[in-house]
């Protein structure tokens, strides 16, 4: 079975991202094996309701509103850093 990775900020935040990556997640785990790397975990669930076979990985248990600036900031630029070298490297070939 084909694997299908999503990378987000936190999933346990009530968002209009969070709830793309779920709907996308559910949809996708009905043919595909599916897992989430969230960066961050502010709350113990998630906002929105997964299916049981969608695995989540968090990368950090610290919410990111209480992170030092530095750190803040490094996260920040890391993240995105790393979500476009993601998506270069997809569209590459």
């Amino acid at each position: 079975m084909k694997k299908i990775n999503i990378f987000l900020k936190d999933i346990t935040e009530s968002g209009g991202g969070e709830r793309v990556c779920v709907n996308l997640a559910n949809a996708f785990s009905k043919k595909y094996e599916v897992e989430i790397f969230s960066f961050y975990k502010s709350f113990e669930q998630p906002a929105y309701e997964l299916y049981k076979n969608i695995k989540i990985s968090y990368l950090s248990n610290q919410n990111f509103y209480h992170a030092n600036k530095i750190k803040k900031i490094f996260l920040k630029t890391f993240y995105r850093y790393f979500l476009s070298l993601l998506i270069i490297l997809k569209f590459k070939n």
